[in-house]
C-alpha cells in the first residue's frame, strides 16, 4: 500500500496550475493506488483525476495497464528505448462512422427522390431494415470485423516473419494447411452469402407487420384480433428464425473444420519432431517451432474466419 505522503502527493498534483503532466504508471505510488488498491479504486482514481481534473491539461501516461488505453488520445508503444508502434484508439471507429455516414446520406438521398411508384411497390418493413439492420452493420459489427482481420492478419504476419528467420521448414506443412483452409473459404461464402440475403428478405415482413401492427392497434383491439395477429407475428418470426440458424450452423461448419484441420497440422507437427533421431534438430529451435506453430494454425484460422464472417456481414 502506499504511504499517506504518496497519497498527499498524488492527489494535490490535479490543484496545480501546471499544463503538462507525466505519469508514470509502474512507479510505486502510482503502480499501488491504480493497481495494488484494486480494480474499482484505479478505474475511479483514473476516470474522476485524469479523466476530470485533468481533462484540459496535456497528461502523458506511462502504464502497462492496457485497459486504460482507449481514454488516450494518441498511443505510443516503447521498446528498447524506442517508439516501435503509435496510432490513435478511435482511428478504426472515425474511419467506419465516416463511411457509415457516407452511405447513409446516400440512402437518405436515393429515398427522399425516389418517385411514388418505388413506395408503392416497395413494402416499408424493407425501407425500414436498410435503414436500422443494415445501417447498424455497418455502423458497428464491420468495424470490428475489419479491425479484427486486420489485428490477426497483422499477428500472423509477424509469426510468419519469425518462423521463416529460425525454422523455415515449417511452412512445408504450413502451405498446404493455407490452401486448405482457402479452399474452404471459397466453399463457405456463396452459400454464406445466399443465407445473409435470406436472412433480410426474412426480416423485412416481421418489420413491416409489426409497424403496420403498431398503427393500427387500436383498430386490432377493438374488433378483438390481437390472437391473430399475434399468430401472424409468430410465425413471421419462425420464417426469420430460420436462416439464422442455418447462417449459425454454416459458421459453426467453417470453424469446427478450421479448428480440426489446425489440431491434426499441430499433432503431425508433434509426433514428426518426436520421431526425428536426437541430434538432428536443435533442441530449442524445436520448441520455437512447437510454440510458434500452435499460434501459426491457430492464427490463420483465425484470418479465414474473421475474413469470412466480414465477407458475411
Amino acid at each position: 500500500m502506499p504511504s499517506p505522503d504518496e497519497v498527499v502527493t498524488l492527489l494535490s498534483v490535479p490543484h496545480s496550475d501546471s499544463r503538462l503532466f507525466l505519469k508514470i504508471g509502474n512507479e510505486p505510488s502510482t503502480l499501488s493506488l491504480l493497481s495494488s488498491s484494486g480494480t474499482s479504486s484505479g478505474s475511479h482514481l483514473f476516470k474522476e483525476c485524469l479523466m476530470g481534473l485533468l481533462n484540459s491539461k496535456t497528461v502523458i501516461y506511462v502504464t502497462h495497464q492496457v485497459e486504460f488505453l482507449p481514454a488516450a488520445d494518441i498511443i505510443l508503444v516503447m521498446k528498447d528505448g524506442r517508439i516501435t508502434q503509435s496510432g490513435k484508439a478511435l482511428l478504426l471507429a472515425m474511419a467506419g462512422y465516416k463511411t457509415a455516414t457516407i452511405l447513409f446520406n446516400k440512402m437518405h438521398l436515393c429515398i427522399f427522390r425516389a418517385p411514388m411508384s418505388f413506395f408503392d411497390a416497395t413494402p416499408s418493413g424493407r425501407i425500414l431494415n436498410r435503414a436500422s439492420t443494415d445501417q447498424n452493420t455497418v455502423d458497428i459489427k464491420i468495424p470490428n470485423q475489419v479491425g479484427a482481420f486486420a489485428f490477426s492478419m497483422i499477428q500472423l504476419l509477424g509469426i510468419v516473419a519469425v518462423m521463416s528467420q529460425v525454422a523455415w521448414q515449417v511452412f512445408i506443412v504450413f502451405i498446404p494447411v493455407i490452401t486448405a483452409c482457402v479452399w474452404y473459404q471459397q466453399y463457405y461464402i456463396p452459400s454464406a452469402r445466399e443465407l445473409a440475403r435470406l436472412v433480410g428478405v426474412c426480416k423485412a415482413p416481421v418489420i413491416q407487420h409489426f409497424a403496420e401492427t403498431i398503427s393500427g392497434s387500436t383498430t386490432i383491439r377493438s374488433f378483438n384480433q390481437e390472437s391473430r395477429f399475434r399468430d401472424t407475428n409468430m410465425k413471421l418470426m419462425d420464417g426469420y428464425g430460420r436462416p439464422k440458424f442455418y447462417t449459425a450452423g454454416a459458421m459453426e461448419w467453417l470453424c469446427f473444420r478450421m479448428d480440426m484441420l489446425s489440431s491434426i497440422t499441430f499433432a503431425f507437427s508433434l509426433v514428426f519432431l518426436i520421431s526425428v533421431p536426437e541430434g538432428v534438430i536443435n533442441p530449442g529451435i524445436a520448441g520455437l517451432t512447437v510454440t510458434y506453430g500452435l499460434n501459426l494454425n491457430i492464427l490463420q484460422a483465425w484470418v479465414i474466419w474473421n475474413l469470412c464472417n466480414m465477407e458475411n456481414k
